[in-house]
């Protein structure tokens, strides 16, 4: 599970940088709409492949952890990547595991264990040092990034508390289905330029396998991970995908910033640590 975990970070990381180039030439509401949709076609050939039958839950689940995790996340996320730069949103996106621990507190009651807390400590320094100890560097960029991880975050705590793990295939296609229509619905009421005539075929094919494809991978490989080791330690593990969103920020030829660079390294530390003494525990407590 802990090598599937690293691949997802490795397509969610990568996933950030071409939604990045898309957004140049699509909006936000219909690039949304066409990622969820191209890894709705994904799941529904995999349970083609493996004879799944889909069994639509009737407690509205589905349809809440879209809302949560897919609609508002990413309208939120989407709107946030074209304000701030490619190794800000890796900054931002380290946060994650944070903010499960305190959604699980708040929410759940579950305890938080000292090296947790040492964890996020760390991670509240790095955010600090990224932005130099100056808030008046924060913006709109920076709060809908973290708002999108707050909505995100709270949507798999939901799944993980009221899912089985036997529904993996069938209750990812239902609420990346609910997602789908509510992005869709939110793109006919509010319609926007799009320039999709200058897209290249090559950021076509990328998008399709990172962010279609990929987006489907992501889902099954967390979805499977929360059930086998909790939300909280699946997040700490996908936080090496900011890692590679910031090489690849790099790759790409955006400025070289120390203070990023010692931020993304203490953000590395802050997971460690959060996995030094309860990596290898089966379910979070």
């Amino acid at each position: 599970m802990y090598v599937w975990l690293i691949f997802a970070s490795f397509l969610w990381g990568t996933n950030v940088l071409v939604m990045r180039y898309m957004l140049e030439y699509m909006s936000t509401y219909d690039l949304a709409t066409l990622k969820v949709f191209l890894s709705i076609v994904a799941i529904f050939l995999v349970m083609k492949y493996k004879k799944v039958k889909f069994k639509r839950r009737h407690d509205f689940l589905g349809f809440k952890v879209a809302l949560f995790s897919i609609t508002i996340n990413f309208i939120l996320t989407f709107e946030g990547l074209n304000l701030i730069s490619g190794s800000a949103n890796a900054i931002m996106n380290s946060l994650a595991p944070l903010v499960t621990i305190l959604l699980a507190l708040l929410i759940y009651k579950n305890k938080i264990v000292k090296n947790q807390l040492l964890a996020m400590m760390i991670a509240f320094v790095a955010f600090f040092v990224s932005i130099d100890f100056k808030l008046n560097q924060l913006s709109w960029g920076h709060l809908m990034l973290l708002g999108g991880i707050v909505f995100y975050s709270y949507g798999n705590l939901l799944m993980q508390h009221n899912c089985k793990k036997e529904e993996n295939l069938s209750f990812t296609l239902e609420y990346l289905s609910y997602g789908f229509i509510q992005l869709l619905l939110i793109s006919l009421f509010f319609p926007q330029h799009n320039d999709i005539e200058n897209i290249s075929l090559m950021l076509w094919l990328v998008f399709i396998l990172f962010s279609g494809i990929g987006f489907a991978i992501i889902q099954l490989i967390y979805f499977n991970a929360v059930h086998e080791i909790g939300s909280i330690k699946t997040s700490f593990l996908l936080g090496l995908n900011p890692i590679f969103t910031y090489l690849g920020s790099l790759l790409l030829q955006e400025e070289f910033a120390f203070n990023k660079m010692l931020a993304m390294i203490l953000m590395v530390i802050a997971m460690l640590i959060a996995n030094k003494h309860n990596l290898f525990v089966k379910k979070d407590s």
